[in-house]
């Protein structure tokens, strides 16, 4: 019936046959899933792309669309109730039961020949196709077939002059609306399924003509000539009228301004804007994009317009659109951060690494004064910063047993000792000023020289050739921190490489966890 090989005389009764098969399958035929349920396929590679356009063309329209509707075993939608989003090589490649099945040999999941139905969608569901008299769609064919379950139907169809349109809502089986748009130096044949009485009412505009009923895939349909162009049909029980879609202009019009690209920008916008998403992105984002979308629409609105500020507008919108994609970060760990930071005094610390630190702890601030903008990466890069230069202040070594070891070396008297042992003390005393004076001096070297200092003192001979009795310090705080275990508060102080206190530390700690921990959720 497709391909035209029954003549006139054995057609009809081959259609006969054929819509009974479809109707009432053989109750004998079985495969492993059982008997064949009635609008069900049966056929091979090669018939099944033409079931559903042979009973479209001759004119059993709502067989066809039962075909095609079919949910059960074997039918083009069963695949989709087992969870398929595109056509497969088989009918049961994969179900919810049993899986693959034992069908991966052969067991594509984009296959040409059960994906033929989309051929049928789109040349008569929506009615898309080439005039044969004619090749190259220069000139082409628009016929919609409704029928079935749906309540719409459109698309699209990219040919060598531009994308031809169709789209139709139906109610009840019968169409409600058409639009269509033809491209520019091209001509279509519309043949619209309504009823003559329907017909005689239309009045013709510029673009379409009626040229009365006519007969095509067997069905009685309206006759309309469309030049190029965009075109809106109303159907109602009582007739039909078409107008000019929007954006579109008469032949006959001087072009004025085209809005169309603009209105489906604004229509995209909108959802976005009233989605949960939309909460999530930074607040000068939101601002920018409210901004552009209220100046969009009140340009949409104004019909005094220029063609410049129609597409500027849609322009500006279209960029505040992609930026939708900036969205806000979790600050939780550099705010624990900062307050940690905050918390620290300076005076404790050695000057070398404060600047880094200041410098990281400033930039931290900024973002969280700014949060509401702030995006993921910047915070994670401010935590890292701060952490890293959290880690790197050293506290001041403590320096009080050392000065108190000077105060005592300083106090001997020179004359009273013999000029070699004095000498030793006064080059220990003199390196034990220059650490002194080190604002960056490590406790190791505060230590050392202590010790230097203690045992200089100790070995100073005296004048008359004894060695004076060891000086016991008058308190606890000249004791030498080196190998001691001191109970004095000095000695246990915190020594140079010391990085925070022990809560301090701990909260660094839990901070650094909360920044991996949210690193690795990216």
């Amino acid at each position: 019936m497709v391909y035209n090989v029954f003549n006139e005389a054995n057609k009809a009764k081959a259609v006969e046959n054929y819509v009974n098969i479809v109707k009432n399958p053989d109750p004998t035929f079985e495969d492993d899933n059982g008997k064949i349920p009635a609008y069900s396929i049966t056929s091979g590679f090669s018939g099944t792309p033409n079931l559903v356009p042979a009973l479209t063309q001759n004119g059993y329209i709502e067989d066809a669309y039962k075909l095609f509707e079919q949910t059960e075993y074997a039918s083009w939608l069963y695949p989709v109730t087992q969870g398929a989003t595109s056509v497969w090589e088989r009918w049961n490649s994969y179900t919810v039961e049993n899986g693959f099945g034992g069908n991966n040999s052969m067991n594509s999941f984009n296959h040409f020949s059960l994906g033929a139905i989309s051929e049928w969608m789109m040349g008569y569901q929506l009615g898309i196709t080439g005039d044969d008299a004619n090749p190259g769609y220069q000139e082409f064919i628009l016929q919609p077939t409704v029928g079935g379950t749906f309540t719409y139907a459109n698309g699209s169809f990219e040919s060598n002059y531009g994308e031809i349109y169709s789209g139709w809502t139906a109610d009840n089986g019968s169409i409600t609306s058409y639009s269509a748009v033809v491209p520019a130096n091209t001509t279509a044949t519309l043949y619209l399924p309504i009823s003559e009485e329907q017909a005689a009412t239309f009045e013709n505009i510029d673009g379409v003509t009626y040229e009365g009923m006519a007969v095509n895939n067997e069905t009685t349909v309206a006759k309309f000539t469309v030049e190029a162009g965009g075109y809106d049909f109303t159907i109602t029980a009582d007739g039909v009228s078409a107008s000019i879609k929007d954006g579109y202009v008469s032949r006959d019009s001087q072009p004025t301004t085209n809005k169309g690209i603009l209105n489906t920008v604004i229509a995209y916008a909108e959802n976005a804007q009233a989605s949960e998403e939309f909460e999530n992105v930074i607040a000068d984002v939101q601002k920018s994009f409210t901004t552009a979308l209220d100046n969009a629409k009140a340009i949409a609105a104004n019909d005094d317009a220029t063609q410049e500020e129609i597409d500027a507008a849609w322009q500006t919108l279209l960029t505040e659109i992609h930026k939708l994609g900036f969205v806000k970060g979790d600050i939780t760990s550099l705010q624990q951060l900062v307050t940690l930071g905050e918390s620290y005094d300076m005076n404790d610390f050695v000057q070398a690494g404060q600047a880094e630190f200041k410098e990281a702890l400033a930039a931290a601030q900024a973002i969280l004064a700014d949060k509401d903008n702030a995006m993921q990466a910047e915070i994670e890069t401010a935590e890292t910063n701060l952490l890293n230069a959290m880690l790197n202040l050293r506290y001041k070594a403590d320096k009080s047993i050392l000065e108190s070891v000077l105060a005592e070396a300083n106090g001997k008297d020179a004359s009273a000792y013999t000029a070699e042992s004095y000498a030793v003390l006064t080059a220990a005393v003199a390196e034990a000023n220059d650490v002194m004076a080190d604002e960056n001096a490590t406790q190791e070297e505060v230590d050392a020289a202590v010790t230097n200092v203690q045992a200089a003192m100790d070995q100073l001979v005296a004048v008359d050739g004894r060695v004076p009795e060891e000086t016991t310090p008058s308190t606890d705080d000249t004791a030498t921190q080196i190998g001691q275990e001191s109970t004095t508060p000095k000695a246990n102080a915190a020594k140079t490489g010391d990085v925070a206190p022990i809560a301090g530390l701990a909260a660094i700690t839990l901070a650094g966890a909360a920044l991996l921990f949210t690193r690795k959720k990216k």
